[in-house]
């Protein structure tokens, strides 16, 4: 995986050795943009850039309506922001979905059994004051 993305710099730094005459012919036979690393690197990141760009355009209108005295619609898009930066990060983590759900059920489990052990345990002349 990591030859595919160090192959347009090994690429260049092999051109910029040679004379400056064939530094344009060599970077653009050699690969250096082409199409298809731009395709590729779209399709990988794609959800990833998506997110960046609402949690910026969210930020942005955020701004907007604090100057001219909207602070609903700025809550709005604070959180519109926070929701956009956890889709980001769970993206980059490569957390699903499917994931998400299975932990919370796992986490309600645990709380559960946990609450129970606790009221299990616990002393009958236990004051609470």
């Amino acid at each position: 995986m990591w030859v595919f993305f160090m192959t347009p710099i090994t690429n260049f730094c092999s051109a910029m050795q040679k004379n400056e005459g064939k530094l344009h012919h060599q970077l653009m036979m050699g690969g250096f943009f082409t199409v298809g690393t731009l395709t590729a690197s779209f399709l990988v990141m794609r959800l990833e850039l998506l997110s960046a760009m609402m949690m910026f355009f969210a930020s942005q209108l955020h701004v907007q309506c604090r100057r001219s005295s909207r602070n609903a619609m700025a809550f709005i898009f604070t959180g519109v922001g926070i929701g956009m930066a956890c889709w980001f990060v769970t993206g980059l983590l490569g957390i699903t979905l499917s994931e998400l759900l299975l932990m919370r059920h796992e986490m309600w489990e645990g709380m559960k059994q946990g609450m129970q052990f606790m009221i299990a345990n616990t002393p009958p002349d236990l004051q609470f004051t």
